[in-house]
Formats: structure tokens, sequence, C-alpha cells
């Protein structure tokens, strides 16, 4: 069974990320707020992302994984690869450049939809 992860805006994919059960926790549902009642979709504003920098930042700083080892980038096929056959330490290091990419976007576009399962 596969856990997704899609960050959506008016129904249309922007980007999606296959078993990475590790990565949703950097969220807070609370900050944006939930899209629907009784749905666990929730709304991914700046604010959101600013808690997921500093829970990332604590993460890689517990695996001692230092700035320079963290792409700017995200690297090809990262989003179609499948989180649980993949490095925990590679994962971490790319997290960064997503959550850049979705600041871009919240900042050009406005808030996100995050929805999973």
């Amino acid at each position: 069974m596969s856990f997704d992860i899609l960050f959506c805006r008016n129904q249309e994919d922007v980007l999606g990320l296959k078993n990475h059960t590790d990565f949703l926790p950097l969220f807070d549902a609370d900050i944006g707020g939930r899209v629907y009642d009784g749905y666990d979709d929730f709304y991914v504003t700046d604010q959101t992302l600013a808690i997921a920098d500093a829970r990332l930042a604590l993460a890689l700083t517990s695996a001692g994984i230092g700035s320079h080892e963290v792409p700017s980038e995200i690297p090809d096929g990262f989003c179609d690869i499948d989180a649980r056959t993949t490095d925990w330490s590679y994962l971490l290091r790319c997290y960064p450049a997503l959550l850049e990419m979705l600041r871009e976007n919240i900042r050009d576009h406005g808030p996100l939809v995050c929805a999973y399962g």
C-alpha cells in the first residue's frame, strides 16, 4: 500500500511524492487550517513552511548533515522515487529544495492544499 502526498491548487497537481511518510510530519496542519471539515487536507502557507523549515533544520542537524551537503535544486526524478526504498539521509538532504519549490509556488500563486493518504 502506498502513502502519497500531493500538493495542489484548484485541483491541479503542483507536487506529488510517493511514500514520503517522514516528510509530512514537518508540516503543521493547524497553521493554514483544514480545507474541509471532516477531512485531513490542509492549506500550506508561508507560515506552514516556516515551521517546516525549523523542523527540517533540526532533523538535518540531528543527522549530522551540514548545509554544504544540501542540494539547492530538486534532483531529477526525486519526486518519482519511492521513499521506502531510498536512504533516509538522501531524502533529508533533498527536502530543503522541496520546501523552497513550494515556497516559490505559494509566493507566486497563493496557498496550496496538502492531501495525503
